[in-house]
């Protein structure tokens, strides 16, 4: 399966979904075709993943436009489109969206962009009409927002997302029991992924 994964954020950008893009591509990449598609500059590397990067130094309005181009071009070829929330992908995910006819899973889990999505009217109509053109809006089991309330029940798919990744530190011993509470975390998160994406 070519799936094709949308983020605003990607490591060396430590906040937000980062790191669970760069893991998840890694553990996918053995299996599918992964391409990730970014704003930054010099991305860390994912074995058997492309990443195709634009610019965030770009003036907002070509930045977006390239964005929104390079994402049209890459949907066309992929099965599947997995988008993490924030407003700087998701004007480039409705238009595409509209688009194309490949099938787009919107995840939300961005804190951050969500609660800026309840307090700026531009944002909270935004993510809305993204919502209404993505085929399926993934919610966290545990995160409850007055938004989710006006998202179409029939495309709301909730899901556990995996735990943070323990910390290793110096003078302490090793987390086994977090590492493998971490390990099932992920097996039941991609297990879940993988029927959705089907």
């Amino acid at each position: 399966m070519r799936i094709l994964i949308v983020t605003p954020l990607y490591p060396p950008d430590t906040a937000g979904h980062a790191p669970y893009v760069k893991e998840l591509a890694k553990r996918l990449s053995s299996k599918h075709e992964i391409c990730i598609l970014i704003y930054g500059y010099i991305p860390e590397h994912v074995s058997g993943a492309t990443i195709v990067t634009i610019q965030k130094k770009l003036f907002a309005p070509l930045r977006l436009f390239q964005y929104t181009y390079t994402l049209w071009k890459l949907s066309s070829t992929a099965d599947v489109v997995y988008v993490q929330n924030g407003a700087s992908v998701e004007l480039p995910t409705l238009v595409v969206s509209l688009l194309s006819g490949t099938r787009f899973i919107l995840r939300l889990a961005d804190v951050n962009a969500l609660r800026t999505a309840t307090t700026q009217r531009f944002h909270k109509q935004l993510l809305l009409l993204v919502c209404r053109f993505v085929q399926v809006v993934l919610i966290d089991q545990q995160v409850q927002l007055p938004l989710f309330a006006r998202i179409q029940k029939s495309k709301i798919v909730k899901i556990a997302f995996p735990q943070e990744r323990p910390e290793i530190l110096p003078f302490a011993s090793y987390p086994t029991a977090a590492f493998l509470a971490y390990e099932d975390s992920w097996k039941k998160h991609e297990t879940e992924l993988q029927n959705i994406f089907l």
